[in-house]
């Protein structure tokens, strides 16, 4: 797997075989780290990624302990359709772009699929 850090400017490549290997079965996928809603004074505010596996697709897109997942694109994560829209992207997608809240902080995290 060729990787490269998560910045505001370069994308993170993330081999293709990769993603279409941890996408073929959803729930494989979600055992691969725990995911739940995320709130910010009692509305939705995304997904919390906690217990990464090691080797998992969360880890390879340099997701870490504790990130929260807000949005993907322009679409703002809140409910599991819009789960199933991130997946469905990264499924069809080249290139996909997740704005996280870590450490407070909100980022954004290019990534292209090759």
């Amino acid at each position: 797997v060729q990787q490269t850090a998560p910045s505001k400017s370069e994308p993170t490549v993330i081999n293709r075989n990769d993603v279409d290997a941890s996408l073929k079965d959803m729930g494989a996928l979600m055992s691969q780290a725990q995911i739940r809603p995320y709130y910010t004074a009692g509305a939705p505010d995304g997904f919390m990624i906690t217990n990464i596996r090691p080797g998992s697709l969360y880890e390879k897109v340099g997701l870490t302990e504790g990130d929260i997942i807000q949005g993907a694109g322009d679409r703002r994560l809140l409910t599991a359709d819009d789960w199933t829209f991130l997946y469905n992207s990264m499924k069809a997608g080249s290139s996909l772009t997740l704005r996280i809240k870590r450490g407070g902080a909100e980022e954004n995290l290019n990534y292209v699929f090759r």
